[in-house]
């Protein structure tokens, strides 16, 4: 458990009940917690607080999508803390996609066609400059120097493995 989570604990604490919070995911862009109780489990995700503004649309696409999206039982948006219902998922192995992943990515994009029919649900969520999208992606994708957090750092090695990545 990461001690700023502490609050986003209690919060969680405060609307589900449960007995272990197991820290399951932790990455730049957010960290997981598992919420679990006898063979019950909720999760608790939290964002950083620069990216908090994308919560709301997350609660709402979720919403729209019963079927695909966890179901979101509490939010607040202004702290970055989102507490979702078990999915029933499991884990994927992104470096040989297997078809529930190949089935998974169908399904996601099938989800943004159909969220783009809806441009009131689409309405609060960032619009990128497309232009400028090649240029961050090789930033996000460069190795970052001299950072021994290997969760804070991306670097194209983290996606295509460390020899590919060297031709970047």
């Amino acid at each position: 458990q990461v001690v700023a989570d502490t609050d986003a604990l209690e919060f969680a604490r405060g609307i589900v009940a449960f007995d272990a919070a197991e820290l399951i995911s932790s990455r730049v862009w957010a960290r997981t917690y598992r919420l679990s109780r006898g063979d019950h489990a909720d999760y608790l995700k939290v964002i950083p607080q620069h990216k908090a503004g994308i919560l709301a649309p997350v609660a709402a696409l979720a919403r729209r999508f019963e079927q695909q999206i966890p179901k979101v039982i509490a939010v607040d948006a202004q702290r970055g803390w989102l507490l979702s219902a078990e999915h029933g998922g499991r884990g994927m192995k992104y470096d040989s996609p297997d078809e529930d992943l190949i089935e998974l990515v169908r399904t996601y994009a099938k989800l943004q066609a159909d969220a783009a029919k809806t441009p009131a649900l689409l309405s609060g969520l960032p619009q990128p400059d497309i232009s400028a999208l090649p240029a961050l992606l090789l930033e996000f994708l460069r190795p970052r120097a001299g950072d021994d957090d290997a969760a804070m750092s991306v670097g194209a090695d983290y996606f295509v493995g460390r020899d590919d990545a060297a031709g970047f």
